[in-house]
């Protein structure tokens, strides 16, 4: 009975019964949906990015793999379709546009601004210390981010390889790549030792720069083999990510103790798309 009575009134409140009434109602309702959206399409979206952007990366790597679970694509399938709906086409707008897919969508394992500085201002000295064309391999593409960076940058006639050891990341990146309008690089599809034979099988003398950004075991592995097959020697550059975090004690142990043999530098920087500490460690062959 008290359910019924409650009911009937409800009913009144909300049956208008005049044009006045109607009104307000109109307004109440309008009212309600700005409110509503604003919360699930600002307010929570802030809050959510805020978290993220704070959020450890191991929480974040579990919430990429859910998200790729739910959605049935990888990330990097994600940022390509992205990609292609801001119909970005050139170097810049394309690392501009994965930085704002990092920063507002989607955390990404890429380097993200502060370390693309910093690569950038490292490629600088590689260019000026070498006349000509320059020989650069990258080991880890992930979504072709480093990959269309190191592209745009390099000049005519450079050799370009650019190893990733699953074959989907490399066909995105190589898709990325020529999205930029880029078309310089040699793409690998393979596991980074068994890329460094290839390369070298390919390739005619020493590399001139390479970036490492693989697993953290793979790291020293990758740098001695690139040593051993003489792919890297005097007056090569060496880029090594996550210096920091995760860290890479045994690869920094290996050429920081051995001065006569390497000039190594730690650069200092935020990780990517959060407020992580990391660091990329600029290793100069002597």
């Amino acid at each position: 009975m008290g359910d019924s009575n409650l009911k009937e009134k409800v009913y009144q409140i909300l049956t208008p019964k005049s044009a006045n009434d109607v009104i307000l109602l109109c307004m109440a309702g309008f009212i309600l949906y700005t409110i509503v959206q604003h919360l699930i399409l600002h307010t929570f979206k802030s809050w959510f990015l805020k978290g993220n952007y704070y959020f450890p990366i191991p929480g974040k790597v579990h919430q990429l793999r859910f998200r790729n679970y739910i959605t049935g694509q990888s990330q990097p399938q994600r940022i390509k379709k992205y990609l292609d709906a801001q119909k970005a086409t050139d170097p810049q707008k394309v690392l501009n546009k994965m930085d704002d897919f990092g920063a507002t969508v989607e955390w990404h394992p890429s380097y993200g601004p502060e370390k693309s500085k910093i690569t950038r201002s490292i490629i600088e000295k590689v260019t000026q210390n070498k006349s000509g064309a320059l020989n650069v391999a990258e080991f880890g593409s992930y979504a072709g981010y480093m990959t269309v960076l190191l592209g745009s940058t390099l000049r005519n006639n450079s050799k370009m390889y650019s190893v990733e050891e699953d074959s989907e990341f490399s066909d995105i990146s190589s898709e990325i790549f020529r999205k930029a309008g880029l078309s310089n690089c040699q793409f690998i599809n393979d596991e980074p030792r068994s890329a460094v034979s290839t390369i070298r099988d390919l390739h005619d003398g020493q590399l001139d720069l390479v970036l490492l950004d693989v697993k953290t075991e793979e790291y020293l592995p990758t740098f001695i083999k690139l040593q051993k097959t003489g792919l890297i020697g005097k007056g090569t550059t060496v880029i090594a990510n996550n210096a920091i975090e995760p860290g890479l004690p045994d690869f920094l142990i290996y050429v920081r103790t051995a001065p006569e043999l390497f000039s190594s530098t730690l650069h200092p920087c935020r990780n990517g798309y959060d407020d992580l500490r990391d660091g990329l460690e600029e290793v100069v062959l002597l």
